[in-house]
């Protein structure tokens, strides 16, 4: 998937969508607004990244689950037919045979949970959850998978009834058996894909 921001802007945080940036048409200049771009893009369903982080979050000294992300996916966003899909990075302080778990949960309900095995060091996951004709009927993977996020798995597919022309929250969380163990969110990108 292509992702295409506007991170890189100049006081990105403070764009309002009536910016203006030129460009060329027939060989004459034109104005374009970041409004006119996204909305280009909504109409054509490209992904879009809305949340991305680099920035290593380190869960530990607990066994509680605990909220390692926060991602707000604006209301109307994904539209009726549109997708959402959540990749993320973990690293583990030892491979050993204690459980450690991550979720993703969208709008309340679980639609991703990964078990690390006792070899390994590190998981990176990608989840895909879309609306069904509605903008309030989801479909995803099942709550119980292979490390992976792809393959066969004994759980039916989840599905939830979160009305997503109001704004959602995903959640990305990490529970750890032993609270001397150590798990960290390394990084994560969440695209959405617009559908009419």
């Amino acid at each position: 998937m292509a992702d295409l921001t506007i991170a890189g802007a100049t006081n990105a945080a403070a764009l309002t969508g009536a910016e203006e940036m030129p460009g060329l048409q027939g060989g004459t200049d034109v104005a374009i607004s970041v409004a006119q771009i996204l909305a280009y893009l909504k109409g054509q369903g490209m992904p879009v990244a809305v949340a991305r982080s680099g920035v290593a979050v380190q869960l530990t000294g607990t066994t509680t689950e605990t909220t390692l992300a926060t991602i707000v996916i604006p209301g109307g966003a994904i539209g009726p037919n549109g997708q959402v899909e959540v990749e993320y990075l973990v690293s583990y302080g030892a491979a050993n045979a204690n459980s450690k778990q991550t979720k993703v949960k969208f709008g309340g309900t679980t639609y991703s949970g990964f078990n690390s095995t006792a070899a390994a060091l590190s998981a990176q996951a990608r989840i895909r959850i879309a609306n069904r004709n509605s903008a309030s009927s989801q479909v995803g993977q099942p709550a119980h998978q292979t490390l992976s996020g792809f393959g066969g798995s004994a759980s039916a597919v989840a599905t939830s009834a979160v009305d997503t022309s109001a704004d959602v929250t995903i959640l990305i969380t990490g529970t750890l058996a032993v609270n001397t163990d150590t798990m960290t969110l390394e990084s994560y990108l969440v695209r959405v894909a617009y559908g009419a």
